[in-house]
């Protein structure tokens, strides 16, 4: 039984092996082919418009775009807001802030096609929040968060991707905890947080409005 499960693993060793084998071969390729060519000045700059459909779900409106710096690298901006509430309840879902991530795309897909494929980055997201349903509230004018991120792009088509992404850090901030009594909201305690893990994931359809043409991965 231990040989069988040993054959199993070497086999799916040598298949991954022979698939990052072939990756490497078309990157390394697909770059001797671009130091060859004599027009990269010219190119155009991807540019997308982007979604998370996670936090379109939650009633969280959102939108993000996203710049190709060249060299398979981007710079993305974010942003959300949402202000809803349930008087005379006192039931409230507010929360609005920003962000900025760099990302490095980078797998055979990503030289297929601009901004899409394997990619690894670092986020960052300031905002405030007030959530409340009835009983204890939490509020805080200010927290962040910092982290790493992976995920990948599909292309659905030349101009529409689909973007799956999770990524992990910490998340900070002072916030102030309260109880809605009547009309009024009295404040218990202030705290800080301090929270290491999962920080955000991504399920996000984008809109490529420009595009780079074919060769303009430098």
């Amino acid at each position: 039984y231990m040989k069988k499960r040993l054959f199993i693993f070497g086999v799916c060793l040598c298949v991954a092996g022979r698939l990052i084998a072939q990756d490497v071969h078309f990157m390394i390729q697909h770059e001797k082919t671009a130091m060859k060519s004599s027009v990269h000045g010219s190119k155009g700059i991807p540019l997308k418009l982007k979604t998370n459909l996670l936090y379109d779900a939650l009633h969280v409106p959102n939108l993000s775009a996203e710049l190709g710096l060249g060299k398979n690298m981007s710079i993305g901006l974010d942003y959300w807001y949402t202000w809803f509430d349930c008087n005379p309840t006192h039931n409230y879902w507010r929360s609005y802030g920003g962000g900025i991530g760099i990302r490095r795309y980078f797998g055979g897909q990503s030289y297929r096609q601009s901004l899409t494929g394997h990619h690894i980055g670092i986020v960052n997201q300031m905002g405030m929040y007030d959530v409340e349903y009835g009983k204890r509230g939490n509020m805080s004018d200010f927290s962040y968060t910092l982290g790493t991120e992976y995920g990948y792009v599909f292309p659905l088509s030349s101009r529409f991707s689909l973007d799956l992404s999770v990524a992990f850090g910490y998340f900070g901030g002072k916030y102030k905890v309260y109880d809605p009594i009547d009309t009024h909201y009295v404040w218990q305690e202030s705290r800080y947080r301090n929270y290491f893990g999962p920080i955000k994931a991504d399920i996000t359809l984008a809109y490529q409005i420009s595009k780079c043409r074919k060769g303009d991965k430098r």
